[in-house]
């Protein structure tokens, strides 16, 4: 397993910047960069895979100047990935260089590149930590053992039993327990990653409430449990 240290110090040293971050000078040198990957939550790559390189791109939040710090880490599992994110990333920057002309007027960000994994680090000015999430569209493609694997072990543990006991009248259109994506460390607080069960209590058409079981795939155990709540979009 690759170690956190690593991890950061990789990050760090491949760390690059929005020219509007530059223009404001948040990014200066490897102190700064190191700064903002201090507070980095754990990074692990899925499953039996390592990381090869990694594309960290300290955005901007299309204020100016600006109020909060995006942080993208872009993690390639290969050489060959790797090539293709950085192809990517190398055609945004020129679409950025295109329309940076005027400073009151908006330009893209660096969203949405290529990449074996991505991750978005919301960070205050001062380097301090606000929330990162996951925004691979894979974490939603679930292998079918895996998620009838994760829906075993919520039916046969403690806390969903309990759960049953305290909502005797749930009707059964709402439907059984849902795996639905895989959770990195980042966003559970939790060593490894963890497959999502959802389990819906209530809805009426537009808005749903009920409990998300975060199930360790190793352990054959449901780590937490948490509310969720569903919203038109």
């Amino acid at each position: 397993m690759q170690q956190q240290d690593e991890i950061k110090t990789k990050i760090a040293a491949a760390m690059i910047a929005h020219p509007r971050v530059l223009h404001q000078r948040l990014l200066r040198d490897i102190k700064d960069a190191e700064r903002f990957v201090q507070v980095l939550p754990v990074v692990l790559p899925f499953k039996d895979n390592t990381y090869h390189s990694f594309i960290p791109i300290l955005d901007w939040d299309h204020r100016l100047p600006s109020k909060e710090l995006v942080l993208r880490v872009y993690a390639y599992y290969t050489r060959d990935s790797a090539e293709v994110g950085l192809a990517d990333q190398r055609a945004r920057a020129s679409e950025i260089a295109r329309m940076d002309k005027y400073p009151e007027f908006d330009v893209p960000d660096f969203a949405n590149l290529v990449a074996d994994e991505a991750y978005e680090v919301e960070l205050h000015l001062d380097g301090t930590y606000i929330a990162s999430r996951l925004t691979s569209a894979w974490r939603r493609e679930l292998d079918v053992k895996d998620a009838a694997k994760a829906i075993g072990v919520v039916r046969q543990s403690k806390e969903f039993n309990e759960l049953l006991k305290q909502v005797p009248d749930r009707p059964d259109a709402l439907g059984d327990a849902e795996a639905t994506s895989w959770t990195p460390p980042c966003e559970s607080s939790y060593h490894r990653w963890t497959l999502d069960v959802w389990y819906l209590l209530s809805y009426d058409g537009m808005f749903g409430q009920g409990r998300s079981f975060l199930v360790d795939m190793e352990d054959d155990r449901v780590i937490t449990v948490r509310e969720f709540t569903l919203r038109p979009d």
